[in-house]
């Protein structure tokens, strides 16, 4: 009777049955945790582009409809009194325009945060993944639809440079500002889009998105300067992406090679 009522502990099958079991369930489980976890990347970087594109609507109202500069070199006057040039990308312009918070330039670049980065890069893939030779670029400009300038505050000279293809620049008026007026159906048109590879501008490599017949291309080679070439949101197919009229949504992307 004694020996009848002691427990009983599990043998060696059963533990291995368990075990066998608790893994089979996370093989299944954590796929699909992952895949959710992509999916509301995605959707919080739409709502990123979506609020940025609201900020680029905003500017052209208050100036004339003359869209903000994709790029800046800006020599203007700091605290201190003294004049310094540097490179100001697009998203650390809008955030100044709008008096929104951006971080100081680390290590020569400024890297985005918050709701001006892409949720799928981490921080220390900064480098890797989105520097330009400008800054850390993480939504990025339509090409032809925004132009580069340089402004001397010093000497009060300002000048537009268009990099979109020849026929383009003509055709949008060439160096000089563009105007949102100058955009026909702007609900076809992806104004600001998730950045998608390692762009190094000055070696003349031309970065996927930045064409407008090109505007959801992957190019998922290395490029010329050996660096790796991924986009976020690959694993999704997705570019999340605001168009001129300020709707957001993301759009299927396909390779290019």
């Amino acid at each position: 009777m004694h020996g009848a009522m002691r427990e009983r502990g599990f043998t060696l099958i059963e533990i291995l049955v368990t075990i066998a079991v608790i893994a089979a369930l996370a093989a299944i489980l954590l796929p699909a945790l992952a895949h959710t976890r992509r999916h509301a990347w995605a959707t919080l970087c739409t709502s990123n582009v979506r609020q940025q594109g609201a900020i680029v609507l905003t500017y052209t109202n208050d100036f004339a409809e003359a869209l903000p500069p994709k790029l800046q070199w800006w020599k203007r006057r700091t605290i201190d009194g003294d004049y310094h040039n540097a490179p100001w990308l697009i998203n650390r312009f809008l955030a100044l325009y709008a008096g929104l918070e951006f971080p100081d330039p680390q290590f020569g670049f400024p890297h985005p945060v918050g709701g001006w980065r892409c949720p799928d890069v981490r921080e220390d893939e900064d480098i890797d993944l989105r520097l330009t030779h400008d800054g850390f670029l993480h939504h990025a400009p339509n090409r032809w639809m925004f132009t580069s300038s340089v402004v001397n505050e010093q000497n009060g000279k300002v000048s537009f440079e268009s990099d979109a293809l020849p026929a383009w620049a003509a055709r949008w008026g060439g160096r000089q500002r563009r105007r949102l007026g100058q955009v026909f159906r702007p609900g076809e048109v992806v104004m600001l889009m998730d950045n998608v590879k390692y762009f190094y501008a000055g070696h003349g490599h031309e970065e996927a998105r930045a064409f407008h017949d090109e505007s959801r291309a992957v190019v998922s080679e290395d490029d010329p300067c050996t660096h790796r070439n991924r986009g976020s949101h690959d694993a999704l197919r997705l570019r999340p992406a605001v168009y001129a009229d300020g709707h957001a949504a993301p759009v299927s992307s396909r390779n290019a090679f």
